[in-house]
């Protein structure tokens, strides 16, 4: 019986402390806001927005070395390695920024949620998929504003002829204005 009684002080015991063995670990602010930044600001995030901004930059970079009379025989080798170096720099710099940013826009307590939040399987999981996500996003983005554009251009183009709008006292650039918008 005696033995029966120790194990029932153990499991007690244990029983007792459990829930403070599972109330989460708060650290302060800057602690958490630069766990968050570090989970979030990822190579691969970047990835995912470089191939939305990666042409626009090159197109920038060969411009500038257009101007600067500079030809290069492998422009995509050189694109392809200061795209690296960039990388570097740049998401450090951004974890330290977007982890100040973070302590001026939510208070201790929400920063300590958030934290929490990606430590957890459901967090680290929207870390891992938000690259894709964002990807996905932009392209969804994309087809949805030329859509748009277009009704919009169509929609112009039928308010123009039922309300006499004119933006021009030309009545021919007027006609060509409202079939572009109709197209």
């Amino acid at each position: 019986m005696r033995f029966r009684d120790n194990d029932m002080r153990k499991t007690l015991l244990a029983l007792a402390t459990l829930p403070f063995l599972t109330l989460p670990v708060f650290a302060d602010a800057e602690t958490d806001s630069n766990f968050i930044a570090k989970r979030t600001v990822t190579a691969e995030a970047l990835r995912a927005t470089m191939e939305v901004l990666g042409p626009i930059l090159a197109q920038a970079i060969e411009f500038q070395l257009s101007q600067n009379q500079i030809e290069l025989s492998d422009p995509e080798g050189f694109i392809s390695l200061i795209g690296q170096e960039f990388e570097g720099v740049y998401l450090e710099e951004l974890k330290a920024q977007t982890a100040a940013l973070q302590q001026e826009v939510f208070t201790a307590d929400e920063l300590a949620g958030i934290a929490a939040f990606y430590a957890t399987p459901a967090g680290e999981a929207l870390i891992l998929k938000a690259p894709s996500l964002m990807q996905r996003s932009q392209q969804i983005g994309e087809q949805l504003g030329a859509l748009a554009l277009r009704e919009a251009g169509f929609r112009l183009a039928q308010r123009i002829e039922d309300e006499g709008i004119s933006f021009t006292e030309d009545p021919a650039m007027m006609d060509r204005l409202r079939d572009l918008l109709g197209r």
